[in-house]
């Protein structure tokens, strides 16, 4: 069986799923107020809440930014088994998030009618700016919240602990719907009282994910030791492409609002809002997909688990490829019935808004292409080619190709945009591959960015998978024959031969107790003495071993363990040598898999 292959998509789909729910939740917010402001208080408003959206989307560029880092830097730890770094990161990021919360809130709050003024409610435009003002007063609190949410969210899913997060999100949505609906019949306090309501749903939203922090069991917590500056700024660092990829649609949104103010008219903005709210249907898919990429990239780097990070990226790209296709299929045929949640079928804009759908939704199998590279490449710490995809798509080409057929072809023109920039990203990022690696990329392996590190490892470094006792037992006979083939003392190698068998035979049986087939993945590293330089001293004999076993059971209970083999501690051998011998013993659940790694 091929290395990997039964656990990896066992909680690729398991954790995309997840993912996919999430998303949808999140963005549902964001797609009830787009119907309810289309629907209930008329063109205008939906104007102005689309010139407004570029500073909304800078929040999210903030709030992605630190939440992304902090994700990929501590699946990156666990991959490696350091648990308490992962610990230091996250609480060092949640300290420096406070007051860059804080600021934006009161920014906006403060400034917010000349904010929508210099957004495009100006000019011909200005009689949208006292709405869009009132709803930048609104949601002003909401955003310092957003600035915290994605973050801790994240860890609530890097920890296995997501039904935290999605009860949260279902509390936002009731809150949201409610308000909404409350604001646009009874208060009719227009932008503002939807601004309000945005506010009041995640500060309830905030407070249910705290409170699910606080009472999990998870393994990342706040911690006093090891606390530095350099780890709030390496965050800063790694998530910084992220951010720079939604800066990039940021500016990419205020170009479109104001191309179209150009070109067309205020309603063509409305219109231009209406397709972002019907994306925001369908965009959290992909999300769902690419972002597990990224974090399962992150934690496979971290083990420096070069065949896992070539099977992933496959299995990424092929679900990538298929909901995408998805898509397309179902927006084609079900146009009609998707712009009816905004737009009465009587209103004048209604065929245009059907139409304008229908091509821009052919850009979806591009987008999702280089949306999966970006995150892909953020999560194998590959960022120069996360800036170059995303520079590639969200400002060049997208922009380029937007401001030209708008310029020729008027609003048609800008939707048949989207769709050739995102065709010309694609065809741009793979010529740029094909010259950097000098050869055409055929192979999940010729899109990879990897140190020489990874190949250094694959030469003393062997994986298995085994999904039943004779897979365990089998594995584990490998495993002493390949520490002995790289010079490892015979008593060693059989001790954790007989590791491997006894903590394997618990795990592909533990489907007694909870009723779920179980998978483990089995690696063993050998690591040779290094000299001043960091070469080995003899590549043929190892110093250290390292063995990392993976595992989809619960998160491990020592209480439940202790009931169910008190009665004879000495049942599994392998397991008490081993504990009693080895230098060090990191355990990790994250992503709803046991981590254990064991160094002797």
């Amino acid at each position: 069986m091929k290395q990997n292959e039964l656990l990896l998509n066992h909680t690729f789909r398991g954790y995309s799923g997840k993912m996919i729910a999430n998303y949808l939740m999140s963005f549902m917010g964001t797609i009830i107020d787009g119907i309810v402001i289309s629907r209930f208080l008329g063109a205008d408003a939906m104007a102005a809440f689309q010139i407004v959206m570029p500073l909304t989307m800078l929040n999210s560029v903030i709030a992605l930014m630190f939440s992304t880092g902090l994700q990929t830097s501590c699946s990156n730890c666990l991959g490696a088994g350091r648990v308490g770094e992962a610990n230091s990161i996250y609480t060092v990021t949640m300290m420096g998030l406070a007051p860059i919360a804080l600021l934006f809130a009161l920014g906006v709050g403060l400034f917010a009618t000349p904010l929508a003024t210099a957004l495009g409610a100006s000019g011909d435009s200005a009689y949208l700016a006292s709405e869009a003002a009132g709803y930048l007063r609104g949601v002003a609190p909401a955003l310092g919240l957003i600035v915290f949410m994605p973050a801790v969210t994240s860890i609530l899913f890097l920890e296995g602990k997501s039904k935290y997060s999605m009860i949260s999100i279902a509390c936002q949505l009731v809150i949201n719907v409610a308000g909404d609906f409350f604001n646009a019949f009874y208060l009719h306090w227009g932008l503002l009282g939807m601004g309000l309501a945005t506010t009041l749903c995640n500060l309830v939203g905030i407070g249910v994910m705290i409170y699910g922090k606080l009472n999990s069991k998870g393994g990342i917590g706040f911690t006093r030791a090891g606390l530095a500056v350099k780890q709030f700024l390496s965050v800063l660092k790694v998530g910084f492409p992220s951010a720079l990829d939604r800066l990039y649609k940021t500016v990419q949104t205020f170009v479109v609002n104001n191309l179209l103010l150009v070109v067309a008219t205020g309603t063509s903005v409305a219109a231009y809002g209406v397709l972002n709210s019907v994306n925001n249907i369908f965009t959290p898919f992909v999300m769902g997909i690419t972002v597990t990429g990224m974090t399962m990239a992150g934690i496979f780097f971290g083990e420096r688990d070069k065949d896992g990070l070539r099977s992933l990226f496959g299995l990424t790209l092929k679900s990538s490829v298929i909901i995408s296709i998805l898509i397309v299929a179902v927006v084609m045929v079900a146009a009609p019935v998707l712009v009816l949640l905004f737009k009465s079928s009587s209103d004048p804009s209604y065929d245009s808004a059907v139409h304008a759908l229908r091509i821009i939704i052919w850009m979806y199998p591009f987008y999702s292409f280089n949306k999966m590279l970006q995150d892909y490449y953020l999560g194998s710490n590959a960022t120069r080619m996360t800036y170059l995809v995303s520079t590639l798509e969200n400002l060049i080409f997208i922009i380029a190709a937007v401001l030209v057929l708008g310029k020729l072809f008027g609003e048609d023109g800008v939707w048949y945009g989207f769709v050739v920039g995102e065709a010309l990203a694609v065809l741009a990022t793979i010529i740029i591959i094909a010259i950097m690696k000098k050869r055409v990329p055929r192979t999940s392996e010729d899109m990879l960015f990897l140190p020489a590190l990874f190949d250094k490892v694959q030469t003393t470094a062997r994986d298995w998978s085994a999904a039943s006792i004779g897979e365990v037992n089998e594995a584990a006979s490998e495993a002493k024959s390949f520490m002995m083939e790289l010079g490892a003392g015979e008593s060693d190698a059989a001790l954790m031969e007989q590791f491997i068998q006894d903590l394997g035979n618990v795990i592909t049986r533990w489907d007694d107790f909870d009723g779920k087939r179980h998978y483990i993945d089995i690696r063993m590293v050998g690591i040779p003495e290094l000299d001043e330089n960091g070469n080995p001293k003899d590549e043929h004999k190892m110093e250290t071993w390292k063995l990392r076993l993976r595992d989809n059971c619960k998160q491990f209970d020592a209480q439940k363990w202790n009931e169910i083999y008190h009665d004879d501690p000495m049942q599994y051998p392998g397991i008490q040598a081993v504990s009693q011998k080895a230098k060090e013993i990191s355990y990790a659940y994250t992503i709803n898999l046991n981590y254990l790694f064991v160094t002797i």
